[in-house]
């Protein structure tokens, strides 16, 4: 049988807070909403800055580049 390895611990004061009212909003609403209706949604109601503003965010974490779509 193989030994697990340890996942890699994130000490909590190295991880910084992000505000992003944009973000909040997808996660809470992308439980009950129909994605077509989010995007339509959150499209309308923010502007393009703010959109790539929060699409960055996660990028940041996690070493991904921009794979997303704009």
């Amino acid at each position: 049988m193989m030994a697990l390895q340890p996942q890699t611990q994130i000490s909590v004061s190295a991880l910084t807070p992000v505000n992003s009212e944009l973000l909040c909003f997808v996660t809470d609403k992308g439980k009950s909403m129909a994605f077509d209706h989010l995007v339509k949604l959150v499209t309308d109601f923010y502007s393009e800055d703010e959109l790539m503003a929060a699409k960055s965010l996660p990028d940041n974490y996690t070493g991904t580049g921009n794979r997303l779509p704009r």
